[in-house]
């Protein structure tokens, strides 16, 4: 966050994948209010989201956006042409649980729309996962690096 405040985005700069709508909706307030004062947008993206909040995303994408594997399907699916701009400097992504997606179809999914957005956007955001669960941190490690360049995260 520090980061984003002193050097604020140019695009969505921080990508928060969660598990769950319910889960993003009651972090989404409590982040919107925290990260005001630094004027660091917070947006959020699901089913239940209104469109006019999701074109305010689109006409002006920066600060963080938190979203569920799905919905970011559907961004990538019906809206190609808007990934350059959405997420051109996107520096971290962050997947919440991360002991839910790895070795799980929605895990091989997570992965598949990181390299899309990478590729699409040209961008080489740091992975990030969060799990207050994890017993295994280096398959977790593994897990967050496949498909990037470097190897490890």
């Amino acid at each position: 966050m520090t980061e984003l405040y002193e050097r604020p985005s140019k695009s969505v700069g921080i990508l928060y994948i969660g598990p769950l709508k319910a889960l993003i909706n009651d972090q989404f307030e409590r982040l919107k209010d925290l990260l005001s004062e630094g004027n660091i947008p917070v947006w959020h993206w699901h089913g239940d989201v209104p469109q006019a909040e999701k074109t305010k995303l689109m006409k002006n994408p920066s600060g963080v956006l938190q979203i569920t594997p799905e919905s970011l399907e559907g961004l990538l699916m019906n809206r190609p042409n808007a990934i350059p701009a959405l997420f051109h400097d996107l520096r971290y992504v962050i997947i919440d649980e991360v002991h839910a997606f790895m070795g799980a179809d929605r895990g091989i999914q997570v992965l598949s729309e990181l390299a899309r957005i990478e590729r699409m956007a040209g961008c080489t955001p740091r992975r990030v996962g969060l799990s207050a669960t994890l017993s295994d941190y280096d398959a977790a490690t593994s897990w967050l690096a496949a498909g990037t360049q470097q190897g490890w995260m």
